[in-house]
């Protein structure tokens, strides 16, 4: 391979920009509830039912309403995210109705996403973590002389 990894990611061409930003956004948000597992096992965890997620909360002052979302929790599987989605929801229900015109509508959606368990993000996490173990393998088999290509010819 002369020291080139090509496709860490496989996407498509046209994937664009969002090959890059998901990777970079997953990369800077902290991940919750994985405390002592190794990607290995998160690997296993996820192959027996279990699921990354994030939970969104809005926050509105009259004519001004923000949409945010929480750090991406890890849930094993068959554990209930009510747990973890009850505070985003609470501070909805009491402060995302105020703003006019889209406080209302933020505050339902974010409400309805909460009690549906949350956005599955567990495929765009997963890609971060099988192309780092990527990298890990291939920077440790020829250290120094890595080139990541994302183009495939």
């Amino acid at each position: 391979m002369n020291g080139k990894i090509r496709n860490c990611f496989p996407v498509p061409r046209s994937a664009g920009p969002f090959y890059i930003a998901v990777p970079l956004l997953l990369y800077f948000m902290k991940i919750r509830n994985i405390e002592g597992l190794s990607a290995g096992m998160l690997e296993r965890e996820v192959e027996k039912g279990g699921r990354f997620v994030h939970f969104t909360y809005a926050v509105s002052v009259i004519f001004f309403t923000l949409r945010r979302r929480t750090d991406v929790f890890f849930l094993r599987a068959g554990e209930s995210a009510g747990h973890y989605s009850r505070s985003s929801s609470v501070i909805s229900f009491l402060f995302g109705w105020w703003g006019l015109p889209w406080g209302p509508k933020y505050t339902l959606q974010s409400l309805v996403s909460n009690f549906r368990g949350g956005k599955d993000v567990t495929d765009e996490v997963m890609a971060v973590i099988t192309g780092y173990e990527l990298f890990q393998q291939a920077n440790a088999a020829s250290p120094g002389n890595i080139i990541i290509n994302s183009s495939s010819k």
